[in-house]
């Protein structure tokens, strides 16, 4: 019976250029990464080539707001002048909850002299958590915000491409401050998760009928701003017996989110543990005196 010896190789691999990767691309979450010495040799006798991706780290950092996709925010109010004016602000990229990106809106506004700022802001936007809604609120009865902007943030907030404008009731009176609850639901968290994919394997993990050398599902775990760590008690197997009778002396990684696309990481870079394994046959060759010797 043929016996098999179990061989291992451990990578640890970061996006970070300062600790050796190359080839890194604009958004942070494509690099390549040089082996070194004689890089991965795997025998073509080798059986059952397998990687496993024990830890990944990545930073929490991935926009929700994107330039030029849904940055825009235009509001009709009475400035600090007291004339009525359209602001069209445009919110920096970043990754921002609800609550930060009011507090944007309003700072870009106060910059602008947007609205009296001894008095209150001209809107206010709350969670309704029960609906997983935005509530927003137009506190003075010439207040408008224009949702049928382009690259405005609509879908974001969860508000049909409209125009909200404070409506009066049957008898021409008006009670301020006025409520609107979202259209449908807010769409903040745009990553639901990631996906780390590698070229070790030509085949991967199989997404939902798909395959894009997928090795593992990062979760952002932790709060915005913050590192997530992944460390999966039973880590996917995936084959990589496209490796058998090859030598790798480089590597390619990449990081997309639950869709394929690729994602922004800000300038923050990623890590991930990995681990190959295969098992070789052990050869034995006997010896006329019954003795014999084993090699690989």
């Amino acid at each position: 019976m043929k016996t098999l010896i179990e061989r291992s190789e451990s990578l640890l691999i970061s996006s970070d250029e300062n600790e050796g990767a190359i080839n890194v691309n604009s958004l942070g979450n494509r690099f390549q990464l040089n082996l070194g010495g004689d890089g991965i040799k795997i025998p073509k006798t080798a059986e059952e080539v397998q990687l496993q991706c024990q830890e990944a780290l990545v930073w929490n950092v991935i926009p929700n707001i994107k330039a030029g996709v849904n940055d825009k925010f235009s509001i009709k109010c009475t400035n600090g002048d007291g004339i009525v004016v359209n602001h069209l602000l445009t919110i920096p990229q970043g990754v921002y909850t609800l609550q930060s990106l009011y507090e944007m809106i309003i700072l870009l506004l106060k910059n602008e002299n947007g609205y009296d700022q001894t008095g209150e802001p001209p809107f206010s936007l709350e969670a309704s958590n029960a609906t997983q809604k935005t509530i927003l609120s137009l506190n003075f009865a010439n207040v408008e915000i224009d949702f049928t902007i382009q690259n405005s943030l609509a879908e974001t907030l969860g508000f049909e491409p409209r125009v909200v404008v404070v409506i009066p009731n049957q008898n021409g009176t008006t009670v301020l401050p006025q409520v609107f609850l979202g259209d449908k639901i807010a769409k903040f968290d745009l990553v639901q998760y990631l996906l780390l994919h590698t070229d070790l394997t030509d085949n991967g993990i199989k997404y939902n009928g798909r395959r894009d050398s997928i090795i593992s599902r990062i979760f952002l775990n932790n709060d915005i701003g913050s590192q997530c760590i992944n460390e999966p008690i039973n880590p996917p197997i995936v084959s990589c017996n496209n490796l058998k009778g090859s030598t790798k002396s480089n590597i390619s990684v990449w990081i997309t989110d639950q869709n394929g696309n690729d994602v922004n990481m800000l300038e923050e870079p990623f890590s991930a543990r990995l681990l190959l394994t295969w098992k070789e046959p052990l050869h034995e060759h006997h010896h006329s005196n019954g003795k014999y010797t084993s090699y690989f």
